[in-house]
């Protein structure tokens, strides 16, 4: 069955919906200048009330390397998904998380870069000069035909997901995991209940 992650959760309401339709992992965003910013307390508070095999994925952007094992701690989360400029030098320094390494990506030759890139698993959004995630536009998924064989069976495909358009996505592509965001929300961090349940009601149906 294809997982989904729920980024960008901000409240205790929205991750409890989240696990309630069947969502693998939630996300919380730790990029200060994004809309959907939650603080560590807040997020760890969340953390601590959740269901057992909830996976909770931190999400930086150009972070210190000493800022992120500090959230991280006092979080809990031992998922880590960078989704700046960050190194393969960068990434390994986190010996015992598992890390995701998010790619933007506008054209195929922003997927080269995974040719030498080693990570735990990636993650494909689309690409915004202005944005690092949650832009609620989807990229062309005909790049995901360009992705190296190693990580197919790990990928996760983000950018723009939604109700409308998440039966195209895994009849023609099958991703191993999906990471919703803007698309099931009503404004920046706030997710529309009902919107969530419509797009994981159509994920089920895909074995």
């Amino acid at each position: 069955m294809i997982r989904v992650k729920v980024c960008g959760i901000t409240s205790f309401e929205d991750a409890i919906c989240a696990v309630k339709n069947g969502v693998s992992a939630l996300g919380f965003n730790f990029y200060k200048r994004s809309p959907r910013y939650i603080s560590p307390v807040d997020a760890k508070n969340i953390i601590a009330e959740l269901p057992p095999f909830i996976t909770s994925v931190g999400l930086f952007v150009n972070e210190r390397i000493d800022d992120v094992l500090r959230v991280a701690g006092l979080t809990g989360i031992h998922t880590l998904q960078f989704h700046g400029d960050e190194s393969q030098e960068y990434c390994d320094s986190f010996s015992g998380y598992y890390v995701i390494k998010a790619i933007r990506a506008k054209n195929e030759m922003d997927l080269q870069v995974l040719d030498v890139f080693s990570a735990q698993s990636i993650l494909i959004d689309s690409y915004n000069p202005n944005f690092y995630g949650g832009t609620g536009v989807p990229f062309s998924w005909e790049l995901l035909r360009k992705v190296p064989e190693r990580y197919k069976g790990k990928m996760i495909v983000a950018g723009g997901i939604n109700s409308d358009n998440i039966s195209e996505l895994l009849n023609v592509y099958m991703p191993y995991a999906i990471d919703v965001c803007s698309g099931i929300e009503s404004s920046p961090g706030i997710k529309d209940h009902s919107l969530l349940n419509k797009l994981m009601n159509k994920v089920a149906t895909f074995k």
